[in-house]
């Protein structure tokens, strides 16, 4: 085992500084000036001893300063070149199933990320100026938010075809109603796709873990209809499986976004 040297100068400097005040008590002249000059003579030579001995330390510090800057800028680094790299990874996938799959004609996909204590837009297959990309929704705000909170699928009627100050039912996978969710905040009102009028939310988990199931979220896949019975098609068992397929996907990059996104930078 490697002992570094700051600790060994620290341990030899109060070592040093002990004995030479055990000295001074037994050999220092009882009173006058000489016992002044040998004190501030002893004291001087203690403190260059501990300057001296302690300069490993110093030189510790100093590097592991350097070593943390060092490493901060390269974490900025990856993650200003990482970052962008995950978020077209999300969205190319949306694109592609959504250009694959019979269910998709009607369908928008999005996919959102807790990022700094807000759900935001990380993927979408809705034109780059909808303004949906600009919300940032709060841990427990609106459809994605509550099914995050619940860590159920479900759906609800779109905010543009239900009163805007009213509370809506929010149902499970099977059509069941398992709650309601308040309005949005009013800088978020407005900002939902004007075509929308059924919403599915599916929790997305992250697939890193070394057990086979995890119940760390990473984002929430989020699927706009623009059909009337959106809800119906909701409900069937070819839908589920496509979106869980699709969470499936991208949950990989959703992970790889928490550990850029939600690394604590001291």
């Amino acid at each position: 085992m490697r002992i570094p040297i700051g600790i060994v100068g620290s341990v030899l400097g109060a070592t040093i500084a002990f004995y030479l005040a055990i000295i001074t008590l037994v050999t220092l002249p009882g009173e006058g000036a000489p016992r002044w000059f040998m004190v501030a003579g002893i004291a001087g030579l203690s403190l260059l001893a501990g300057l001296i001995i302690n300069s490993g330390s110093l030189q510790d510090f100093r590097k592991v300063s350097r070593d943390h800057r060092e490493a901060s800028n390269r974490y900025d680094t990856l993650t200003a070149r990482l970052g962008p790299l995950l978020y077209s990874g999300t969205e190319d996938v949306l694109h592609r199933r959504a250009k694959t799959l019979k269910l998709s004609g009607d369908l928008r996909f999005s996919v959102w990320a807790p990022i700094n204590g807000f759900y935001v837009t990380v993927g979408s297959t809705l034109p780059s100026e909808d303004p949906v990309r600009q919300i940032e929704l709060e841990p427990v705000e609106g459809l994605p938010g509550f099914l995050a909170n619940r860590r159920v699928p479900g759906f609800a009627q779109a905010g543009w075809h239900s009163k805007l100050d009213a509370n809506r039912a929010v149902f499970d996978r099977a059509g069941q109603q398992i709650g309601e969710v308040p309005p949005l905040r009013e800088v978020n009102k407005g900002k939902s796709p004007v075509s929308e009028k059924w919403h599915y939310c599916r929790p997305i988990f992250e697939r890193s873990s070394t057990t086979p199931w995890s119940n760390r979220l990473v984002g929430v896949l989020s699927i706009h209809s623009s059909a009337d019975d959106g809800d119906s098609l909701f409900k069937t068992a070819e839908f589920q499986h496509l979106v869980d397929s699709i969470a499936s996907e991208v949950s990989p990059y959703l992970d790889a976004i928490q550990v850029l996104t939600g690394k604590e930078k001291e």
